[in-house]
């Protein structure tokens, strides 16, 4: 329900808006960032105990993982996950903190849906 409901949203804005917009646009949206390879192991690394730890197999921690970075690379530029991950990981109680652990939450139940449900 929620892709119809994206992709009728897409369409109706391409249908606004100039075909070189909406290419520049849609070129914008599908670009990944790429993170230094180094980041993405340490990354993986630090990951995969933490998913085992909540009951899934090497190979299903490695691939909720790999997931995981894939996704953020989409979304959030390094540095904009390097923000996210210290606001959500700060000591204090602010709606800063709550909304960057949201952010990052959300990417683990999205891979954790595309893989296990």
């Amino acid at each position: 329900m929620k892709t119809n409901i994206f992709s009728l949203l897409l369409l109706s804005l391409i249908c606004t808006v100039s075909p070189v917009k909406a290419e520049t646009f849609l070129a914008q949206q599908l670009k990944e960032n790429k993170y230094p390879q180094t980041s993405i192991n340490t990354y993986i690394q630090a990951c995969i105990p933490k998913a085992k730890e909540r009951g899934l197999s090497q190979e299903q921690a490695l691939n909720l993982c790999k997931c995981t970075i894939k996704e953020f690379q989409k979304r959030y530029t390094l540095s904009e996950y390097n923000t996210l991950r210290e606001r959500a990981n700060s000591n204090n109680q602010s709606a800063e903190k709550l909304e960057a652990a949201d952010k990052l939450e959300e990417v683990g139940g999205y891979c954790f849906e595309e893989l296990f449900m």
